[in-house]
C-alpha cells in the first residue's frame, strides 16, 4: 500500500549569497495515512453544485447548435463544426468531469439540493459567498456566449 508523503524541513543549504537560507524540503511517508486522499465531508453542504458545473458545458452546446444551425449550410462548414464539437466535448469532458470527481462528497454525506445552493453559502477560495452569486460567475460567460451567437445568427441570416 502506497504511504502518503509529507513535506519536511531538512538542514539548511549554504546561502550562494550573504543572507539567512531557506530550508530544504524533501517527501518524507507519514505514518499516519495508507493512501493519498482528501475526504472533504462538507463539500456537499458548502460547496458549489454539480448542477451548476454541468450547465457550463450543455450552456456551450447550445451555442455550438445555434451556430450550426445559422451557418452549417454547407459540407465544408458542417466539417469544421463537426471537428470543432468533437474537440470541445474532449475540453470539457475532462475539464468537467475532473472538477466533477474532485468535488465530489464524501460518501454517506448529505448534499444539499439545488435550491438550497442558490439560498445558500458556498466557500470558494477567498472565503464565503453566496450561491446566487456563484451560479453568475460560473455561468455568466457561457449565457453571454449562448445570447451572442443567437444574435449573430440573426444578424447573420436578416443580411
Amino acid at each position: 500500500m502506497a504511504a502518503a508523503l509529507a513535506v519536511q524541513p531538512t538542514d539548511r543549504l549554504a546561502p550562494l549569497r550573504p543572507g539567512p537560507a531557506a530550508p530544504t524540503l524533501r517527501l518524507v511517508p507519514r505514518a499516519d495515512h495508507d493512501t493519498l486522499q482528501s475526504a472533504a465531508p462538507v463539500v456537499g453542504q458548502t460547496g458549489v453544485h454539480s448542477a451548476a458545473i454541468a450547465l457550463v458545458p450543455m450552456l456551450y452546446g447550445t451555442m455550438m447548435l445555434v451556430m450550426w444551425l445559422a451557418f452549417g449550410g454547407d459540407l465544408a462548414t458542417a466539417l469544421l463544426f463537426t471537428v470543432i464539437a468533437v474537440f470541445g466535448i474532449l475540453y470539457f469532458g475532462l475539464l468537467v468531469g475532473g472538477i466533477l470527481v474532485s468535488d465530489a462528497a464524501s460518501l454517506g454525506a448529505t448534499v444539499r439540493s439545488f435550491r438550497q445552493f442558490v439560498a445558500g453559502r458556498v466557500e470558494v477560495d477567498r472565503g464565503v459567498t453566496t450561491g446566487r452569486d456563484a451560479l453568475i460567475q460560473i455561468l455568466g460567460l457561457p449565457v453571454t456566449l449562448v445570447f451572442a451567437a443567437i444574435l449573430l445568427s440573426i444578424i447573420a441570416r436578416s443580411t
